[in-house]
């Protein structure tokens, strides 16, 4: 669901939700400008994706028990968490409407970019190799090189491993690109509200967490 944070926050907030390299490259025109309400925007972004981060690292931190589960129960808790700001977020711009002030502006960024952070460190500790719903590049970059190597495997064992990781990146990226589109044309009618999505996809991932633990 990141890709549709990206889009709805870079179409409603002029900086990117999950995307830290855009961001950056948002505060360098930023601080070339001149102009110091231009550099804080970007600012605010990458302060909250790294509190996010932080504050998803603590709560998603693996327990004792974590190499006895697929899914921890400690994953379960930072979407939770997620679930809750992204919710804020959606009641925000459904009290907001279209006429966002400049200082709330940034309420929602951090909103937004802090709930990113969560879900990178979440999806991390769940310990899939190489794969991230938030950073996108780096899924790609893996999903280049597996696909490279795919025909080095000298075991069928590797092989099988390479060709589950390439499927799984393949899926990551394309879902992104899917919810991007989503996000793109969601925006144009609901404004911020179209983080309803993500409260609605994740909240059915932390739901399902939930029953299988039970």
């Amino acid at each position: 669901m990141s890709g549709v944070m990206d889009a709805l926050s870079f179409l409603a907030l002029n900086v990117f939700a999950s995307v830290l390299t855009g961001n950056t490259v948002l505060l360098g025109l930023a601080i070339s400008s001149g102009n110091i309400l231009n550099v804080i925007v970007p600012l605010v972004a990458l302060t909250g994706f790294i509190g996010g981060v932080v504050l998803g690292n603590r709560l998603a931190e693996p327990n004792l028990d974590f190499q006895k589960k697929i899914w921890p129960a400690t994953v379960t808790r930072a979407l939770f968490v997620e679930v809750i700001m992204l919710s804020i977020f959606t009641v925000g711009g459904f009290v907001m409407g279209e006429s966002i002030r400049r200082q709330a502006v940034y309420v929602f960024i951090m909103l937004a970019t802090v709930s990113m952070g969560i879900q990178s460190s979440a999806v991390r500790a769940l310990g899939v190799p190489h794969i991230s719903t938030t950073y996108i590049t780096g899924t790609r970059t893996n999903l280049i090189i597996s696909f490279a190597r795919q025909h080095n495997a000298k075991t069928v064992t590797n092989k099988d491993e390479r060709k589950s990781g390439l499927v799984l990146s393949i899926g990551v990226v394309v879902v992104y690109i899917l919810s991007a589109m989503v996000g793109g044309v969601t925006v144009a009618n609901l404004s911020l509200m179209a983080a309803l999505i993500p409260v609605i996809g994740i909240s059915l991932v932390v739901v399902v967490a939930k029953v299988r633990m039970l």
